[in-house]
């Protein structure tokens, strides 16, 4: 067991978990279990989110008991366009909403808490390159993609963007890597957004104008820069487990007593309280059981100790025998067998004739 840590059973993208009936989240998971046990407070508070399109909600999830009656609340205010599901990967909530362009966030109450489902995601989701070598802002063109250089001259980065327009870039006087950037975010500055990493080596590029697919059409420029293909969504909110699973041993408790008192967290300290008091209970029931295998072992140590000094007595009986006492002993009752076997046999011998 580990203990200090909270663990989750989740999928890795299949269904594994859920098949072998082990996974620590699930949408048939109690509300009153999560959040170590301390349950979400629905009765009398709401999730309030902010949508993408700037409209503010305030969920009420009265009467909810399982985290399947959470999801089927959210999906219900605007179906197929503010989804809540679950994470195929780990175990959380996701919330995706695709109203607008705008942040999607979701406010700190007693329900996202518990939920473990609160923060915010600014907008769409970035297309990004392959690795073709970038190491700074002034990186030379003709040095990416292992020196072979990016064909600027031989065509325009066609962009389209997610609200159906279409841009194309000249880079022929592109030289260095700002140069492109330069001109790509020239186009509708902070709205369509060129960056690089230099830790993954690749280009990036953000476009809000809209909601549908972000592409960049295939062609020797593209190809240069690494950076091909379609993004077609907006970043999800994810949340984290809810329902992570604890050893409740005794440094466990301990940790999360702590943990409850720096926070003033008074659910959590009676929570601990509860399961410490589990836990001496449970000691004492060891420590009796314990007494008593000690008890036993102290009865079998006293009876080999008796069987201990039988053995050593029987010992002692043949191999510390006084040879002269066994030797005169046994010469005399052979003398009183003889003689008992001849009166027998003078007594057997007698007949009607010896007394006339």
């Amino acid at each position: 067991r580990v203990s200090g840590v909270g663990f989750s059973v989740a999928e890795n993208g299949g269904t594994n978990a859920a098949g072998l009936g082990i996974r620590s989240f699930s949408g048939a998971s109690l509300l009153s279990e999560l959040d170590s046990g301390k349950g979400v407070p629905v009765e009398g508070a709401t999730l309030d989110l902010l949508r993408r399109d700037g409209t503010e909600l305030s969920l009420s999830f009265e009467g909810a008991k399982t985290v399947q009656d959470i999801v089927d609340a959210i999906n219900a205010v605007d179906p197929g366009v503010l989804v809540a599901s679950f994470k195929t990967t780990g175990n959380g909530i996701v919330i995706s909403d695709s109203s607008g362009t705008g942040l999607l966030s979701i406010n700190e109450t007693a329900v996202s808490r518990a939920l473990k489902l609160t923060g915010s995601e600014d907008g769409n989701a970035d297309l990004e390159g392959t690795d073709v070598g970038i190491e700074a802002a002034t990186t030379l063109l003709s040095s990416l993609n292992n020196g072979a250089g990016v064909p600027v001259g031989a065509g325009t980065l066609d962009i389209t963007r997610r609200d159906g327009s279409v841009v194309n870039i000249n880079l022929a006087a592109a030289v260095t890597v700002q140069d492109v950037l330069d001109a790509v975010n020239a186009i509708d500055p902070g709205n369509l957004v060129m960056t690089y990493s230099a830790t993954g080596g690749n280009f990036k590029l953000n476009d809000q104008s809209g909601t549908g697919p972000l592409t960049v059409a295939d062609n020797a420029v593209s190809q240069g820069l690494g950076i091909v293909g379609s993004e077609d969504g907006v970043v999800d909110l994810a949340g984290e487990d809810p329902n992570l699973r604890r050893s409740n041993g005794v440094i466990d408790l301990m940790i999360r007593l702590r943990d409850a008192l720096e926070v003033g967290d008074n659910r959590e300290i009676e929570i601990v309280g509860n399961l410490i008091q589990d836990s001496h209970a449970d000691f004492n029931f060891l420590r009796g059981d314990v007494g008593g295998r000690l008890k036993s072992l102290d009865r079998y140590a006293s009876i080999l100790v008796d069987q201990d000094i039988q053995i050593q007595e029987s010992i002692s009986e043949v191999f510390d025998a006084d040879l002269a006492t066994a030797i005169t002993e046994f010469s005399n009752l052979q003398v009183t067998i003889q003689a008992a076997q001849q009166v027998a046999a003078t007594t057997l011998q007698l007949n009607l004739f010896n007394y006339i």
